[in-house]
């Protein structure tokens, strides 16, 4: 139950952050999915979302910026992004 209570403590913290940057709609909406898919790439959110590649890439870069996400890889195609904070919580 405490979990529970934490996610959903996190997702708000995360969508006032949001609103605090200004972030797009699609950032909002991958805040949304990284709670249910902590660990994505670009083809989860483009399907996810409904969005175009670039469109997905650059909500996660705007994740990316504020801290939510971090890449893994560090490669340069397919990378792979989590989101720590949502991950500790699960565990």
């Amino acid at each position: 139950m405490q979990r529970a209570r934490d996610l959903i403590n996190l997702q708000q913290t995360y969508q006032r952050t949001a609103q605090k940057y200004k972030l797009p709609p699609t950032s909002q909406q991958l805040i949304e999915l990284i709670c249910e898919r902590p660990v994505i790439n670009a083809g989860v959110v483009q399907k996810s979302l409904g969005v175009t590649w670039d469109g997905a890439n650059k909500a996660i870069q705007n994740l990316e910026k504020v801290g939510m996400l971090t890449e893994t890889t560090g490669a340069k195609r397919n990378k792979l992004y989590i989101a720590k904070e949502i991950l500790d919580i699960l565990q």
